[in-house]
């Protein structure tokens, strides 16, 4: 069995203003303990690795990450996470977000 990702935050299905707050909550498997060198976080449809500038805005720990305020251009993204466990297991999540600009309802 693989660890999990659970997506606390943003709520998804709704338009979101540009300062977003993600939170993550990290679940390992059973005998295993989550990587936290091993986490990716990749933007977009070419998966553009933005985990070094995601972890300069958020605290990591190994029960979860969490960002506050983080600024995200209006428009639609898709972020993609990875996470493995100590026995090499991955786990992937798939956030999809849209941010609207500053003059919309």
């Amino acid at each position: 069995m693989a660890p999990k990702i659970q997506v606390l935050s943003p709520p998804l299905g709704r338009a979101l203003n540009s300062a977003l707050r993600i939170e993550l909550r990290f679940i390992p498997a059973t005998g295993a303990y989550i990587d936290l060198e091993s986490l990716q976080v990749l933007n977009g449809r070419l998966r553009f690795d933005i985990t070094e500038r995601i972890l300069k805005h958020a605290k990591l720990s190994k029960d979860g990450l969490l960002a506050d305020n983080a600024a995200v251009l209006p428009g639609n993204h898709r972020f993609l996470i990875r996470i493995a466990d100590t026995l090499q297991r991955q786990a992937e999540q798939e956030i999809s977000v849209s941010i609207q600009a500053r003059n919309e309802k």
